[in-house]
Order: C-alpha cells, then sequence, then structure tokens
C-alpha cells in the first residue's frame, strides 16, 4: 500500500494525518485515507476509486476491517 502523505486541496500542503483501517485477515489488504487529526475524511477531495474504498471499509468494520484508527503520516525522505 502506499503511505504517502496525500495532499491536502484544501490548503496546498499535506495533510499530517491517515485514518487507517487495518485488516481483520491475511487476504485482505489495509486502506488509509487522509484526515483532520479529529478523524474526519474530506470525501469530496478524494478521487473515485479513493472513495469506493473509504465506503467499502467503513461498511465492513468488523467484519474485514476493524475499528478505524488515526495515524500520522510519515513523509518519505
Amino acid at each position: 500500500m502506499n503511505m504517502q502523505p496525500p495532499q491536502s486541496s484544501c490548503d496546498g500542503g499535506l495533510l499530517p494525518h491517515l485514518l487507517h483501517f487495518e485488516s481483520m485477515t491475511d487476504q485482505v489488504a489495509g486502506l488509509a485515507f487522509p484526515c483532520d487529526p479529529q478523524g474526519r475524511v474530506e470525501l469530496d477531495t478524494l478521487g473515485d476509486k479513493l472513495r469506493n474504498d473509504y465506503f467499502f471499509a467503513h461498511a465492513l468494520i468488523g467484519l474485514l476491517f476493524k475499528r478505524p484508527t488515526i495515524k500520522l503520516a510519515t513523509p518519505l525522505a
């Protein structure tokens, strides 16, 4: 999974947080989405695939994914 810090379309800067949905199985990869420090995801700024992945992960909490956690995005050096 690509864990590059996502760009915010609001201020042109980097969003320092990711809402991470950890997989409950080895067969499904975890998913992460740019968010604010409270875990709010700006759905309007996501592309169609990423937005669909967000809804997919959110709908399958407890079945395929654990409850999401907020993590600091680590910049690639």
